[in-house]
């Protein structure tokens, strides 16, 4: 701003004004760097370019930038035999100047940072500041994060110019902060923290209550910020501490401190001369505190409110009054945080690392800024005092420059006067009679108040000891005061001077924390802290007072010392309003920082002296046109020379205020005005001369042009003419010529076109009636071949469709044939069995009476034994009804030949009988005797079984009217349980009672049997018929579990060697579904089929898993899907399937006992029936349908792990296309046009992508993935691409070039290629998920971009692009190819309204970034509706060759 030519308040405010509109955010003024926070992020001006760009530049020939300032200031360490240097930022709250300390870290880490070590110090750094953050910042009346002390960071360096250490100095922290706080301001907001972000536990621990609740912090009314989470900065600060290596035991006993801080100022006092705890919530606040800092609480107590005096003859022990014992306790209150803080510092020191032999050093001090509000205490009376410190040294550095830069030039000049605040810093720190000094001789006597100071201070300093007026008592305000400070009028109230200043440190607090239990509350008081000297023998005081003002200075002087060692560089950041608005810009409010910075008493001091200087060779470039001769630098060589050209020329245009240099020229504030004036009208004029010197050449010029023009236009008219008239003669003669060729060649072609004419008309008519013929011997030979076809096709379908209703019926009749066969050969084995029991028993009746039949008893012993043979043989039938036909023809033969030897028997027996009637007639009658109480006893047994069904029946009726009770009483489960109990045990008691029944009928089978054969019966005992359905049932289930024990091997084998049905279907659903639908188990209500599957499946899968074998879970994926579409369309819920499980058992078992008692014509037509298979789908029971849903699940697993794997792959394949270098980009090509091998090496990633889908879409048609579960997952696939790709484009400014454009380009059209090779319409479809990349990439790579409008970018380049995204993309174009510029201003200056607008509205937080979407897109029913062949039928399901000829599944082949 020196150079501008008004140099003045309303000049320099427009110039900063104009820059912060335009974005430009920095100015200079001289050396000094003025820096306006424009409350928004502004990506374009920082980053490792422009730190590329600024990078050894000389300060002023670029823009201004703080990059500037720090580049300048290491330059001048490294040139100046290794000067330290030092930059001062200041500002006041809000004015951005930790952010500004942080862009200059991040420069001096980029210049002298180590590549080969992880642990920067410049991340170190910044990593720790939301550590001193929370314990040192505050929220004001100006900031809600506001700095309460002031920070000082070196960052050291080797005598190469690299890092090698850094400190962080810490200066006037504001203790009286943590006891006395105004309202609306808040304490420090570690408190805050705590309270709200402690857990339960740590909460329980430290006895935590809400904030309100403590009287350091309800003082004010202001308890959270607005839009900061106090829990969630609470762990920010926990995370910090891990950072910076504070152990998680370090952390919790600073936490306990903090804590114990919060509860000493609950610790309130009452009574008139002895201070004494006020209530019980005040002894459980000390108690708490005690705990916290690990001491006993009664001596904590003793402490606070006594008070040891040591004496020649001993120790005297005297009370405090509540007013002491209170000040006592704040006093401890501030040395505890103080310490603390302190602690913190020198730990973060510890962990960053110093560098104690490091050859130089460059400072940054972040400092609070001048402080001026309606009502201002004791803490903005520190701060402006330091702020003045500053400010001395500002204005004797400015000056010094100045001086410096005069002297250079050695040109004639006097001591310019600048605002000199001595005279203030005087009033305050001078002894005696100081303000400081004054406050610490009142805060000596307990009994002073700060009406007495007020009075002190009016009658010391306004009378005698203030010749500069600086100080007075202003008109309203009982007890304040007025001092003029450099930056304007300040009033102090002095109400809270003396309590804020005092800071006493007790012996008691001394000796009480130095023994603690806990070992960081002994730490921070160690027994020889030189802060504190026990008091000697015979000393009275019984405490050191400390004063605050009187510390503070001596830390302000401390700073200085280590300024005035180093060479110092200033940054003045600006608050341009109020509300952290960005774009405005509140001229009152920077016109006011400007003062106070200093800023424009640098201006004023410039204009004080030759503010406008320029080196003689410029100058004369400029002005020397105002000279006669007129003079150019270029025609002078030395500098004696152009000094005597620029004297000459000063003095022909009259400039009076001017003094010539060494190199340059100083010119007066207003001169360089006047001569660019007087510069205008020279070149107006000389612009009008040379404007009618062109006008008159140019009219000339076009005369002279104009008068050859026409000259040359008649000749060639003439000649014209001429040729015209000759060649008119040459045509003639020519066309008589002509014509006469044309009639002869007319003639012949009319002669030639009716002779061809004649011969296309004979062979179109030969040509069509041929064709003719050979199309009606075409139909009739189609007509022939069409016929016999049809014929052929009947007759085959009708004799297919007879012979299946042949076979059909065949099947039918010899399966009725075979039963009434095997129902006939079962009656007359029953008849044989019994007329051999009457002949055993006739033999044993007639032993004794005949012994001429010894021939007949040997030969029915045969028989006998014969019998026993056919009997084993006969229930050998009955277990076995599915035995092998050859077999059955044996037993058959056996029988026949049995029948004939009883038939011969038979014969023989009858003529014994007739011989023997009387004997018959008595055994009949004892036979029907025994047959009459067999019947007797079997209607007892019929009746006890009635009885004890009906019995059942009334206990289930008696449970089902307790289960009503109780859900209408509500008895108590426990009684209802002993209910339910006895109930049950009566009917399983009875259940054993009919079990024990059969048995009971043994005696009498015989008699039972003979009467069932002499009457004809063929129907089995019961007992019998039960066993041998046990004995099927448990023959089918080992049966079943062989068949589930073969399937399990096909599900454990590998999958290439399963493969797939005709039909196209996977061999492992086919078989899966025919094994279940054989064995029946959707229609089971029980079983544990489906688990032992699933269990399978899920092994298999997490197998292909581990070992990264897409194509085995390519084929698991086809065939999950092909099975639940199986099942989808075969299985539908059961009706009332829930009720009848529930339902009890008892009731069954009794059934079942009476279905036994039934013919077993009636068994083997339920067997018949069971073999029938149904038509339509199956009524499937709950485990059948919790299996689908299993299914589904799995089938969703398998296909998040196969789009996982996809991801996985092509990762570090994005990221190669990422980071691949632009150099590698930009030469693609060699000048032949041929690739060149960096060019191979960049489309190598895009290749390798390639490669990775081709395997994979490879995989999925090798597997029959149906095509909808293809199209979602490379939709998913390719959405990745975009996502990933789009956002590193977003979010890396190198991806965001025009090279990297074409890069990325030329990748897309490699694959929109390989996708339209593959020939896969899902894939055609899926690729319009790459639409955010591919316009992304078209905007980078067209030409002409500020010549595009908003309506053309938004609706024809990128309408899908929001606005965000295309904002984003616009400010990171960088044109690295041709060096184009990227959008029009204009138009981004309406995608910025139209964002300020979406903020406005609420839709502030949409991101321009895109999400990965990771969720499933399909469902069952589009499973379901997809994936079948049309031609599939799960009647006829056909099964993988590899399992056609393998014996273990027999049952599934003969099904097929």
């Amino acid at each position: 701003m020196t150079r501008l030519s008004y140099l003045h308040e309303p000049g320099v405010l427009h110039n900063l004004h104009d820059r912060y509109r335009a974005d430009d955010i920095y100015t200079y003024t001289g050396t000094i760097l003025i820096a306006v926070n424009p409350f928004q992020k502004l990506p374009h001006l920082y980053g490792k370019p422009m730190m590329e760009m600024y990078r050894g530049t000389p300060l002023g020939d670029l823009s201004p930038h703080v990059y500037a300032v720090a580049d300048a200031s290491y330059k001048a360490m490294r040139m100046d035999q290794g000067k330290s240097q030092s930059i001062l930022v200041s500002g006041e709250s809000g004015a951005g100047k930790t952010e500004t300390a942080k862009l200059i870290m991040n420069y001096f880490a980029f210049m002298g940072g180590r590549t080969d070590d992880d642990r920067y110090v410049e991340r170190q750094v910044l990593e720790s500041n939301p550590l001193l953050e929370a314990f040192g910042n505050a929220k004001t009346v100006r900031n809600d994060n506001s700095s309460r002390f002031g920070k000082y960071i070196q960052i050291q360096f080797d005598v190469h110019g690299r890092i090698s250490g850094a400190a962080i100095k810490t200066y006037l922290l504001e203790r009286s902060r943590v006891v006395n706080i105004n309202d609306p301001e808040r304490n420090y907001h570690v408190f805050y923290q705590l309270c709200a972000g402690a857990s339960e536990e740590e909460k329980a621990k430290l006895n935590l209550k809400p904030a309100q609740e403590y009287r350091y912090l309800n003082t004010s009314r202001c308890y959270e910020l607005d839009g900061v989470d106090n829990a969630e900065e609470y762990r920010r600060t926990r995370q910090a501490m891990d950072v910076v290596g504070i152990s998680k035991g370090e952390q919790d006993n600073v936490f306990r401190i903090v804590a114990a801080i919060l509860h000493l100022g609950n610790c309130t006092f009452v009574g008139e001369d002895e201070a004494v705890l006020k209530d019980e919530k005040a002894e459980e606040h000390l108690q708490s505190a005690a705990t916290m800092l690990g001491v006993d609480a009664a001596a904590l107590n003793k402490a606070l409110t006594t008070r040891t005096i040591q004496t020649l003859e001993g120790s005297i022990t005297s009370p405090l009054s509540p007013n002491s014992a209170a000040e006592g306790r704040d006093s401890l209150a501030k040395t505890l945080y103080s310490k603390l803080f302190d602690w913190l510092v020198a730990h973060i020191n510890r962990s960053i690392g110093q560098d104690e032999s490091a050859a130089s050093h460059i400072g940054v001090l972040d400092i609070y800024g001048f402080e001026s509000f309606k009502s201002n205490d004791f803490e903005q009376f520190c701060i402006n005092f330091a702020n003045e410190k500053l400010q001395q040294h500002f204005n004797e550095h400015v000056f010094k420059m100045e001086q410096q830069e005069y002297q250079a030039e050695q040109i004639n000049w006097s001591y310019i006067d600048f605002v000199d605040n001595q005279d203030v810093l005087d009033l305050i720190e001078r002894k005696p009679f100081g303000i400081l000094d004054i406050i610490d001789e009142q805060c000596r006597f307990p009994s002073a108040t700060h009406e007495e100071l007020a009075l002190k201070m009016y009658s010391t300093l306004k009378e005698n000891n203030d010749p500069t007026k600086r100080f007075s008592k202003p008109k309203r305000g009982q007890f304040a005061f007025t001092i003029r400070h450099y930056a304007g009028d300040v009033t102090y109230e002095a109400n809270n001077f003396l309590d804020k200043n005092k800071d006493f440190v007790v012996v008691e607090h001394q000796n009480l924390l130095s023994n603690a239990e806990q070992a960081l509350t002994r730490g921070l008081f160690p027994i020889e802290d030189p802060s504190f000297s026990p008091n000697k023998k015979g000393s009275r005081a019984a405490y050191k007072f400390s004063s605050v003002g009187t510390r503070f200075k001596e830390q302000l002087h401390d700073l200085m010392s280590a300024l005035a060692t180093t060479e110092p560089w200033y940054v003045r950041c600006i608050k341009p309003n109020a509300f952290a608005s960005p774009g405005a810009f509140e001229r009152g409010s920077v016109l006011h920082q400007l003062r106070c910075g200093g800023v424009l008493e640098a201006v004023r001091i410039s204009l004080a002296g030759f503010p406008t200087r320029r080196g003689y060779g410029e100058f004369l470039d400029r002005f020397g046109l105002l000279s006669s001769p007129p003079w150019a630098s270029a025609k002078l060589t030395k500098v004696d020379d152009m000094r005597a050209a620029t004297d000459q020329l000063l003095e022909v245009a009259g400039v009076k205020g001017y003094e010539l240099g060494l190199t340059k020229v100083f010119l007066r504030a207003g001169e360089m005005a006047k001569l660019d004036k007087k510069r205008r009208v020279l070149l107006d004029k000389a612009a009008t001369r040379l404007q009618s010197y062109a006008k008159r050449y140019l009219v000339r010029a076009e005369f002279l042009r104009v008068r050859h023009a026409t000259i040359v236009i008649q000749a060639h008219t003439r000649g014209f003419i001429a040729r015209r008239d000759f060649e008119h003669r040459r045509q003639e003669k020519a066309s008589i010529i002509l014509q006469r060729e044309f009639r002869r060649w007319l003639a012949r072609r009319s002669f030639l076109q009716v002779r061809e004419a004649a011969i296309c008309a004979q062979s179109y008519y030969r040509g069509k009636a041929a064709r003719k013929r050979a199309l009606a011997l075409k139909y009739e030979k189609s007509a022939i071949t069409i016929q016999s076809n049809w014929r052929k096709y009947t007759l085959q379908r009708d004799f297919y469709r007879h012979r299946r209703a042949a076979v059909a019926i065949q099947c039918a009749w010899r399966v009725r044939s075979a039963k009434r066969e095997l129902r006939r050969r079962r009656m007359k084995a029953r008849e044989a069995a019994t007329l051999l029991r009457d002949k055993a028993v006739l033999e044993e009746k007639f032993t004794h009476a005949t012994a001429t039949l010894e021939k007949v008893k040997n030969q029915r012993d045969e028989l006998r034994r014969d019998f026993k043979e056919y009997k084993v043989l006969l229930e050998n039938v009955k277990d076995d009804l599915a035995a092998e036909t050859e077999k059955r023809k044996c037993l058959e033969n056996d029988l026949l030949n049995s029948n004939s030897a009883i038939e011969e028997l038979k014969a023989e027996l009858l003529e014994e009988q007739e011989g023997r009637a009387a004997d018959c007639e008595s055994l009949n009658a004892s036979l029907a005797e025994l047959c009459r109480k067999r019947d007797e006893r079997e209607a007892e047994l019929l009746s006890d079984v009635e009885a004890l069904t009906n019995r059942i029946s009334e206990l289930q009726a008696d449970l089902h009217r307790e289960v009503q009770l109780k859900e209408a009483a509500q008895l108590s489960e426990a009684e209802a349980h002993a209910s339910y109990e006895a109930k049950a045990a009566e009917a399983i008691s009875l259940q054993k009672r009919l079990d024990e029944t059969p048995s009971q009928r043994d005696p009498l089978s015989t008699v039972d049997e003979t009467r069932l054969a002499q009457n004809g019966n063929v129907g089995n005992p019961p007992r019998h018929q039960a066993e041998a359905e046990v004995k099927r049932k448990r023959m089918q289930l080992e049966r079943q579990n062989e068949d589930m024990d073969s399937l399990l091997k096909v599900l454990a084998m590998p999958t290439e060697e399963v493969g797939f049905t005709s039909d196209g279907i996977p061999g492992i659903a086919a078989v899966t579904f025919a094994s279940l639908a054989k064995w029946r188990a959707f229609e089971a209500e029980r079983t544990h089929t489906f688990d032992r599957i699933m269990g399978a499946y899920a092994r298999a899968v997490e197998k292909a898993n581990n070992e990264e074998n897409d194509a085995t879970l390519a084929y698991w994926l086809s065939s999950n899907a092909s099975l639940l579409a199986i099942l989808h369309s075969t299985l539908r819920a059961a009706s009332g399937s829930s009720a009848r499980r529930r339902s009890s058992g008892l009731p069954s078992m009794f059934s079942r006992f009476r279905e036994g008692l039934t013919s077993s014509r009636k068994s083997s037509e339920d067997d018949g029936d069971d073999g029938q298979k149904t038509s339509g789908k199956i009524e499937a029971r709950y485990p059948a349908l919790l299996f689908k849903q299993q299914l589904t699940a799995l089938l969703e697993h398998v296909y998040t792990l196969l789009r996982d794997s996809a991801k996985k792959r092509l990762q570090p394949l994005l990221d190669a296309c990422i980071a691949m270098p632009r150099a590698g980009r930009g030469g693609a090509h060699r000048a032949n046009g041929t690739p060149s091998n960096s060019a191979q090496a960049a489309i190598a990633p895009w290749n390798e992508m390639i490669a990775v889908l081709q395997t994979l879409l490879e995989s999925l048609r090798a597997a029959h993935l149906p095509s909808l579960l293809m199209k979602r997952l490379f939709s998913q696939t390719f959405a990745f691409i975009n996502v990933y790709l789009f956002n590193a484009l977003l979010l890396r400014k190198e991806c965001c070039s025009f090279s990297n454009g074409e890069y990325v380009k030329t990748g897309l059209a490699q694959l929109e290629a390989w996708v339209l090779a593959a020939k896969g319409e899902g894939l055609v479809i899926a690729l319009d998920e790459l639409r955010f990349l591919r316009q992304a990439v078209t905007f980078l790579v067209i030409h002409q971009k500020p010549k595009k409008s908003f309506d053309e970018i938004t609706h024809d380049l990128c309408p899908t692009l929001s606005i965000q995204q295309l904002y984003r993309i616009s400010n990171m174009y960088w044109d690295d190819k041709y060096g184009t510029e990227s959008v029009n201003p204009d138009v981004l200056s309406q995608m910025k309204r139209l964002m300020a607008q979406d903020n406005a509205g609420g839709e502030a937080g949409i991101a321009f970034l895109l999400d990965d979407d990771s969720s499933i897109p399909f469902t069952v029913d589009d499973v379901a509706g997809t994936t079948l062949p049309r031609t599939f039928d799960r009647g006829h399901l056909t099964l993988p060759e590899a399992i056609v000829g393998d014996p273990s599944f027999a049952y599934l082949q003969m099904e097929t």
